[in-house]
């Protein structure tokens, strides 16, 4: 009998659950939910990077999974309001893992799927709510998760002998862990950082707490953004 899934995983790409929730795979698959929001075709390869998920899926052995088909175009915003509406249709959930606000390294939807998903469920709307995780990318993990040599193994597999056609144009930046940290902010500083990358307000300082070393970053995205990394 199928369990129904009390954690939720959502991340904007096929290959980014992979690289930075693999331990949550590992961990939560039986009760784990997953969503690919967008629908993968940055490169005109959309329909080869959604089977590719679905393998990666199988292999992780998680059952209840979606894929939301968000127009995957590097340059355009995905719709806050329709990511929302999505989200309401979702059963509660007592954990919930995306995106850091700032896009880990600094990919732009990644900072929507962030922001989509910290303002629904940390809105007070949802309650009880749950408690809403991030990859610990540039800020200090407040809990770890050791993948065993075997996990490993299977993590670095996916990412090369199913997603290769994706990840080896960025292996020189992306990072293989075999130690996944994770990180909680408040719904202020995940707001915050939303604004500043994405320009439309100044940075408050006074609302980072878990990435206020980052500030000088977070600054420089405001006022300018940087060059597109890959």
């Amino acid at each position: 009998m199928r369990v129904a899934p009390t954690h939720l995983l959502i991340a904007a790409h096929p290959d980014d659950e992979t690289l930075f929730f693999s331990g949550i795979l590992f961990k939560h698959a039986a009760k784990l939910k997953v969503i690919c929001v967008t629908d993968g075709d940055g490169d005109g390869q959309g329909a080869t990077r959604i089977g590719q998920w679905h393998r990666a899926m199988d292999l992780f052995g998680v059952r209840d999974r979606e894929v939301w088909g968000l127009p995957d175009r590097f340059d355009d915003r995905l719709d806050i309001a329709t990511m929302h509406a999505r989200l309401s249709a979702q059963p509660k959930f007592k954990q919930v893992f995306t995106h850091a606000p700032a896009g880990e390294y600094g990919h732009p939807h990644h900072q929507d799927v962030s922001h989509a998903v910290h303002s629904f469920y940390l809105s007070g709307a949802i309650k009880p709510a749950p408690q809403v995780w991030i990859p610990a990318y540039n800020c200090y993990a407040q809990k770890l998760i050791r993948l065993t040599p075997a996990q490993y193994a299977l993590k670095s597999r996916v990412l090369t002998a199913i997603y290769g056609s994706e990840t080896r144009r960025f292996l020189h930046f992306l990072d293989n862990a075999s130690i996944e940290g994770y990180a909680s902010v408040k719904r202020e500083e995940a707001q915050a950082i939303y604004q500043a990358v994405t320009q439309t307000q100044p940075l408050n300082p006074k609302a980072l707490k878990v990435f206020a070393w980052y500030r000088a970053h977070l600054e420089e995205f405001h006022a300018r953004r940087p060059v597109r990394p890959f």
